[in-house]
């Protein structure tokens, strides 16, 4: 974007808006497919749900850290 003049605070802001939809896009299309399995009440589950909640709670760590700059 800076080779079609805009400025470089534009061009950051515009390359900061494209690179957080891709963060943005794979964060919801996790969290919506671990959420069958965090549900569900099979003995195979049982076993996996653990790890899930790891990743949710890093998920949202990552999230919260991402607030607060």
């Amino acid at each position: 974007m800076i080779y079609d003049g805009s400025s470089k605070k534009k061009a950051a802001n515009s390359a900061a808006l494209l690179r957080l939809r891709g963060i943005f896009l794979t964060t919801a299309t996790t969290s919506l497919g671990i959420m069958p399995m965090l549900f569900e009440t099979s003995t195979q589950a049982q076993f996996l749900i653990p790890a899930l909640m790891i990743i949710r709670e890093d998920i949202r760590a990552k999230i919260k850290r991402f607030q607060t700059v």
